[in-house]
């Protein structure tokens, strides 16, 4: 017995020496970071709420565990007068003292288990206790929104540990009571004995308590309508919630009570042999009858009428998810779509032109790593995130003139430095950083299709001056460092060897002996403590990977997929949005079938130092009472946005992740009618685009245009719609799109423009059909692929100019080769069915116009040339006769002839061949594999395809 105290000891002993290693090193991480606060504050809600509700586990656990060990001391093997009852222990094993420590260390170990699982509800005890009101109250039941989104959770989670808790002892009770034999026959109707009203009044106990908690649930179940979808419509109580199910609740609620009430009568009273029966059986009956009345009405009253009886939930559900999404602050515009626009139109709008965008995001990738990465364990990609590629859209003024670029920082991946150098001194002491800031003018590339870098190299050479270029903090600083040690740090390539740096920033945890001594323990080496490079003005950084670091002081928070990097007075910055986002907001749909959340709100800026690691929260939209919240519950953890420098506001954008949930509610929720919402009648879809052969679904789009009506050019996010899909030939006119303001001024405005409802405007795929249709690009395209390169058709963008839609898609060609790029050949316009292809933008829009290209400026597109090949005769046939095979493979699509579409395609295959080598060179596998994917989905079906 001394031995097991001692181990026990030993045991409490370690587990506090980890706990006091985990505590010292978070303290002095949120101290370095500034969040002390925040982090004392997450400490002692979390132990508050599990040692309270510990505690109170204890108690409730140990009465009951003592009551049935008391009973089985009382009437265990020596209770030798009973018949057919299992001896649980040897006679006089169990005595009252042995039973009351059983019951307590027994209760004690289950207590401390459920506390440390309760414990995890602290977030909504705070948000409980610090509940913010909306405002506006639910139209059901009159209660502010803050109760369903801040109050109800934190009863919910309470109630679901006492429910279960209590059912598993309810069950564990009554079965250990029956095989103790308090229920045999005999004991049943031959009188009730002391063993059969002990167990009798403890197993009704459990059961009252069950039942009442039942009620209990019933009465908070009844909320969860605003939320649900039972057979109606949409999302929130409809006419059956509000006429059947809801009274029929009340119905549940009162008979639980009346069982928890009749079975603690019979506690007192003892007489429950002859009403168990009939009270349990009742209490199906109502189960069954509360299930079956809505079905009933729902199925025979309601679906036959459903557009009349469901119309005000519906108007209901349309207004409160526009509110819970801030889609009901779109503002809505009518589109005029000219048709007249001119050649002058365009000119005019210098901006504009100049910053279309030539550059998409996946070859730029390429580019920036082949002409600007300089050595292998630089990287502009993030292979492990939901966000692979570093490169952001942006703008900045260059040449006194805003301009929208291409920025990646030069992060250091050091999973690229080869094995053998993948040693513990160069993975934490000596590759510590990375180094700079690559950036693009998005509509400007070299004679060659190149990115014209206006920030590139090492040291980086900047338009937009740069003092600080290191990168300590970012997405890909996975590992821990010590920075500023002896032996100094990898900073830059130079010639054949490389410089070195001291850390001279604030980031980190200075490395004081005590310090070494903890984090060797917390991150498991020796190193740290016995290391001579490293000194007290060494500096530890952990968190280094910024989403983790956010994080980690608001895991609260919920947090966009793309941060992005921003030069701001000579630093180097990023910028992370996050959101506050919940699932209790009544009437709302939610934003997706794999998810309950169905509110969202931009409301936090954070900004974080690349060098020093300072992590600052902004509170961008004080409307939101959930930011309020988090903001009282942690002591005013963020600051207000007047208080970002300007020189960081200039460069907010509207962030993608939150764009794109409120895009994919207009589809719907653009409709405010509730029988036009009913019937579907103008459903919207995101527009469709083909890029490199494949049809896609468009992404937003970061673009600068100048909205109608408005003096200047701005930067915006864009998403264009086309109406969804309603049967096998969908329609591919644009019936809108949506722009979210960027610029200061205009932040976070959202402007819905739709098209005239009588006219039809061509859609981003009607462009891409124009495309395909022209003769003279398609043989172009035929003649490039079998050449010995692959013709890359890059994202479509739709810009509007004037009150009109205007096309644009840059196409790529890449040579066949493992260390190609992909380079800016051409570029395609497209306006009022017209559409040109030229090797510059002002040339397409001067021949889309009828009109001559003014000669290029510094400050336009650097042209690259277009391939030029003389073909000979055979290649002029052939390129004629693969057009014609094309032309019947649409043809026969269009007629839904598929053996005939696979004919045509292998008769094109043969003739490929065939030109490829009258070019002079082999068939193209790449060409070869993009017309795979171009066959229509149905015929990939068909062949087995995925």
């Amino acid at each position: 017995m001394k031995r097991l105290r001692w181990v026990v000891l030993a045991v409490v002993v370690v587990a506090l020496i980890i706990v006091g290693i985990r505590i010292y090193t978070n303290v002095r991480w949120f101290e370095e970071v500034g969040y002390t606060r925040v982090y004392w504050m997450r400490l002692a809600a979390g132990w508050g709420l599990g040692i309270v509700a510990g505690i109170g586990f204890f108690f409730f656990l140990r009465f009951h565990f003592s009551f049935f060990l008391q009973v089985l001391v009382n009437y265990g093997p020596t209770n030798r007068e009973r018949h057919n009852v299992i001896e649980l222990a040897p006679s006089g094993a169990l005595s009252p003292a042995v039973a009351r420590r059983i019951a307590f260390w027994f209760s004690l170990v289950i207590a401390i288990l459920l506390g440390i699982s309760f414990a995890g509800n602290w977030p909504k005890l705070l948000q409980w206790l610090y509940a913010t009101p909306f405002g506006e109250s639910d139209p059901v039941f009159g209660h502010d929104v803050s109760f369903y989104m801040q109050v109800l959770p934190f009863w919910k989670a309470v109630l679901n540990y006492l429910n279960g808790v209590n059912l598993a002892l309810a069950i564990l009770l009554t079965i250990g009571y029956a095989v103790l034999g308090a229920w045999t026959r005999d004991e049943l109707f031959s009188g009730e004995r002391p063993l059969t009203k002990q167990a009798t009044f403890h197993a009704l106990l459990v059961w009252a308590t069950f039942f009442g908690l039942q009620a209990i649930g019933i009465w908070l179940g009844r909320f969860g309508f605003l939320q649900s979808n039972n057979g109606t419509v949409l999302a929130g109580a409809g006419y059956t919630d509000i006429h059947a199910r809801l009274p029929m609740q009340w119905v549940r609620l009162v008979f639980s009570a009346m069982i928890a009430l009749f079975f603690v009568a019979m506690m007192r009273r003892g007489a429950w042999r002859r009403f168990i029966l009939p009270a349990v059986g009742g209490y199906l009956v109502v189960l069954i009858i509360t299930a079956i009345y809505p079905a009933l009405l729902q199925q025979f009253s309601v679906t036959p009428n459903e557009a009349t009886r469901e119309r005000p939930y519906i108007a209901r559900n349309i207004a409160w998810t526009r509110r819970a999404y801030d889609i009901d602050a779109v503002t809505t515009h009518a589109f005029p779509a000219r048709n007249d626009l001119t050649y002058q139109d365009v000119t005019s709008e210098t901006d504009v032109v100049r910053n279309i965008r030539l550059l998409d995001i996946q070859p730029a990738q390429e580019a920036f790593t082949q002409l600007e990465a300089l050595r292998y364990y630089y990287s502009f990609t993030n292979p492990g995130s939901d966000n692979p590629s570093n490169l952001d859209m942006d703008r900045y003024p260059i040449g006194g003139k805003m301009t929208e670029v291409i920025l990646a920082p030069r992060e250091l991946d050091v999973s690229k430095i080869p094995a053998q150098g993948q040693t513990w001194v160069n993975l934490h002491e000596r590759y510590t950083h990375g180094n700079g800031v690559v950036m693009a003018p998005v509509g400007q590339v070299t004679s060659t299709g190149d990115p014209v870098f206006i920030a590139h190299n090492i040291p980086v050479q900047s338009e937009i001056p740069i003092t600080q270029p290191r990168i300590y903090y970012g997405e890909q600083t996975s590992e821990y460092v010590i920075a500023n040690t002896k032996g100094g740090e990898f900073d830059a390539p130079s010639g054949e060897g490389t410089t070195t740096n001291h850390y001279e920033g604030t980031g980190g945890i200075p490395m004081t002996w005590y310090n070494r001594l903890f984090y060797s323990a917390s991150e498991g080496t020796l190193r740290l403590l016995l290391s001579n490079d490293i000194t007290a003005e060494s500096r530890l950084m952990i968190h280094r990977v910024i989403s983790d670091r956010v994080a980690t002081i608001a895991p609260f928070l919920y947090y966009d997929r793309n941060p992005y990097m921003v030069i701001a007075d000579g630093k180097l910055y990023w910028i992370q949005d996050a959101y506050t986002m919940g699932s209790g907001y009544p009437y709302a749909t939610s934003e997706s079938a794999n998810s309950d959340l169905n509110y969202v709100r931009n409301s936090i800026k954070i900004v974080i130092d690349a060098y020093n690691g300072t992590v600052t929260f902004y509170q961008v939209d004080f409307k939101d009472p959930l930011a309020t919240t988090y903001n009282h519950m942690y002591g005013g953890i963020f600051q207000p946005l007047d208080a970002m420098p300007a020189a960081l506001r200039a460069h907010l954008r509207y962030p993608e992740d939150l764009f794109g949930i409120q895009t994919n509610m207009l589809n719907l929720y653009h409709m405010t009618d509730p029988m036009v919402f009913y019937n579907k009648e103008d459903a919207w879809t995101q527009a469709n685009e083909n890029y490199s052969g494949n049809v896609q679904r468009m992404l937003p789009y970061y673009a600068v245009v100048r909205l109608s009506g408005q003096p200047n050019a701005e930067f915006v996010l864009m998403q264009p719609f086309t109406p969804a899909p309603q049967g096998q030939t969908p329609l591919l006119n644009l019936t809108g799109w949506l722009a979210a303001r960027s610029d200061p001024q205009h932040y976070g405005q959202l402007i819905l423009y739709e098209m005239p409802k009588g006219i039809l405007v061509p859609g981003p795929q009607t462009f891409e059909r124009w495309i395909d249709a022209d003769p003279g690009i398609s043989q172009q395209f035929t003649l490039w692929n079998s050449g010995g390169s692959t013709v890359i058709r890059g994202n479509t963008l739709a810009i509007p100019v004037k009150d009109a839609i205007l096309y644009v898609e840059p196409i790529y060609l890449r040579a066949n080769g493992t260390s190609s790029i992909p380079e800016v050949r051409q570029v395609i316009v497209g306006y009022n069915e017209q559409v040109a292809m030229r090797p510059t933008l002002q040339e397409a829009l001067a021949a889309v116009f009828g009109a001559k290209a003014p000669p290029s400026t510094s400050l336009e597109q650097q042209a690259p040339p277009a391939p030029t090949t003389t073909p000979t005769p055979e290649v002029t046939r052939l390129i004629q006769q693969a057009q014609q095979l094309f032309n019947q493979g649409q043809q026969a699509l269009r007629n839904g002839d598929w053996s005939g579409y696979g004919q045509v395609q292998q008769q094109l295959q043969g003739v490929l061949q065939q030109l490829a080598q009258a070019a002079g060179g082999q068939a193209n596998p790449a060409a070869q594999q993009q017309q795979t994917q171009q066959q229509h989905p149905a015929q990939q079906q068909a062949q087995g395809g995925r």
